[in-house]
């Protein structure tokens, strides 16, 4: 029984014998060197069409690294059966197309057309183009204010394009920018009081009958260079380069060049204290070539910008840190110098959840025809003190941002302002002699910029966002400023609110409250008075018919509130707008 036992085991060896080496060359087990990569599997979301204008289509190319593995082939007996694993497929598959192109076409009371387009390319790895228009405007009354029209327009154009070279992309902006207002603000009754007091000034009656229409044209071009580095050690660059030429019924004109670029690179990753450490510099330079008016000489002004940066992240802590060093001026005012640390130092208090930021900054900007317009277009024509550099000698902040959940994300933030040349406005004012003994001042109905000198401002900001997969979004934003100076047209608190519900997207209901407090102003004799506060809800109905094809309805100043943002200028009351939308 032995002897059949040990030959039965030495016929088994043997057998185990053969088949490994079956199996080998040269003595040595077969290896087998496979290469496994994996196709990307994209996973599309439900699409929208583009809300505003379109941007270049972002380039979203995922590379992912070949896997190589190395295997020893062995005959392994298993015990349960092994199944394919299903390949993963695109969601909603057969994807919906997407459409290029938009029309929007809608009319409303107070005579007001409103016409949109926007037009792009397709996805290319090679190039991008867009173009949109806008115009909008008004041609309504309002009441009380007869004696001058209240008519005005907007009307934009951008064309945009980019290649995609090897190692960086090129990429180019033009606009076009043209707002026409009239400036209405003399009540009825009160033009009559003021071409009383004036009926023995011709001119200063013909000046307030003819003068409302304001307008003002921009035309801009940027150009951008950005790398395109892939490895994490390479070089990062970029640079661009901005004109701008403005004209306004003043027969006033301003160009600006403004050119900006800079660097930065990796010298360390993932060691033992360093997640990762970049270093770079950034450069500035702005040209503002100025005349107000056509009488008025040419205001030459410039401000140059010199920043080196780092950035360091390890573990919950992230660092953004820099020297600014500016040098601005301009003709009047001599050269000036001004220095800012720039820090930002960001930690995970929570990871995930919780993050608290601190830090400093500071800056100076040049206040010009195009920039003070868009605040208020209501204005005098310009002298070139109206013009200048504002500061922001320091800024000091301290925050906290959280998502709470996936739905749910916060930020709150306080800071104080060490300010210089902060900007206002104020009512434009003639002097008249009414008799030997007295003298009074007669307002005109447009605005001047108004400098203040040094100014603390306290500022306490915070905004809330909800949503919920993508069909309910909701974002809320508050504001609160103390300033230790008496500034006009300045509220000191702030509001809004923004809806937005997306039914089984045929149906898109929106909704938006923007309000703001008291704020003081001088009236058209110099006197000061009170402005209050503001209140606009607008809400909107948006429903898709067909596939390419929307009607949409939009109700604004819907409790018909009459407030004023800028004194003797009440806005529209209650207006609806109704219209088309169409994809192609």
């Amino acid at each position: 029984m032995r002897k059949s036992s040990i030959i039965l085991l030495g016929l088994a060896g043997g057998l185990a014998v053969s088949a490994v080496q079956a199996q080998t060359t040269d003595d040595r087990p077969y290896q087998e060197r496979v290469v496994v990569v994996a196709p990307y599997q994209p996973v599309l979301d439900v699409v929208h069409k583009p809300l505003l204008q379109p941007g270049m289509p972002a380039d979203t190319a995922h590379r992912i690294d070949s896997a190589v593995y190395e295997i020893i082939s062995r005959p392994v007996q298993t015990t349960y059966p092994v199944e394919n694993i299903k390949p993963a497929k695109v969601a909603g598959e057969p994807v919906e197309r997407l459409f290029n192109q938009h029309v929007k076409i809608g009319f409303g009371n107070h005579l007001s057309p409103l016409a949109e387009a926007y037009v792009a390319m397709g996805r290319s790895q090679q190039y991008g183009f867009a173009a949109s228009y806008k115009h909008h405007s008004a041609y309504g009354r309002i009441k009380d204010y007869s004696r001058f029209k209240t008519d005005h327009s907007y009307n934009e154009g951008d064309l945009s394009g980019e290649i995609f070279a090897g190692k960086f992309k090129v990429r180019i902006d033009l606009n076009y920018r043209q707002t026409k207002v009239n400036a209405y603000g003399v009540r009825d009754g009160l033009y009559d009081t003021i071409a009383g007091l004036l009926e023995m000034n011709d001119d200063f009656r013909k000046i307030y009958r003819d003068q409302p229409v304001r307008w003002f044209q921009n035309m801009d071009g940027r150009l951008t260079f950005t790398d395109r580095a892939t490895d994490p050690g390479d070089w990062r660059y970029d640079a661009q380069l901005y004109y701008d030429f403005g004209r306004n019924n003043w027969h006033g004109m301003e160009n600006i060049v403004e050119a900006s670029g800079g660097f930065s690179k990796r010298i360390a990753q993932k060691s033992d204290n360093v997640d990762l450490l970049d270093i770079g510099t950034r450069v500035f330079f702005g040209d503002y070539m100025q005349r107000p008016h056509q009488d008025d000489p040419v205001d030459n002004a410039f401000l140059l910008r010199v920043e080196p940066t780092v950035t360091y992240r390890y573990d919950i802590f992230d660092l953004d840190a820099g020297l600014c060093f500016q040098v601005f001026g301009d003709g009047r005012d001599g050269n000036r110098f001004q220095f800012n640390p720039r820090v930002r130092l960001n930690v995970q208090a929570v990871p995930g959840i919780l993050d608290i930021y601190v830090g400093v900054d500071g800056r100076v900007k040049r206040n010009t025809i195009l920039s003070i317009s868009e605040i208020n277009p209501f204005l005098h024509p310009f002298d070139p003190a109206d013009l200048a550099f504002s500061r922001e000698k320091l800024y000091v902040f301290l925050g906290v941002k959280s998502n709470l959940t996936q739905e749910i994300d916060f930020a709150l933030t306080a800071s104080a302002h060490w300010l210089g040349n902060h900007l206002s406005f104020d009512y434009y004012y003639y002097g008249y002699q009414a008799s030997a003994a007295t003298e009074s001042w007669v307002g005109y109905n447009d605005f001047k910029p108004l400098y203040t000198g040094k100014v603390f401002q306290f500022q306490v900001k915070g905004e809330l966002n909800l949503h919920w997969d993508d069909r309910i979004l909701a974002h809320v934003e508050a504001e609160y400023n103390y300033y230790n100076k008496h500034l006009l047209y300045t509220p000191a608190f702030r509001a809004g609110l923004m809806f937005r519900y997306d039914i089984g997207h045929k149906f898109i209901v929106t909704s938006e409250i923007a309000g703001y407090t008291n704020m003081k102003a001088h009236d058209h004799f110099g006197q000061e008075v009170t402005l209050k506060g503001g209140f606009d809800w607008s809400a909107g109905l948006e429903y898709r018919f067909f596939k390419r094809w929307a009607a949409f309805v939009n109700l604004n100043n819907l409790v018909a509130y009459r407030y004023y943002r800028w004194y003797d200028y009440p806005t529209y009351r209650f207006n609806v707008m109704a219209g088309i939308t169409f994809s192609f």
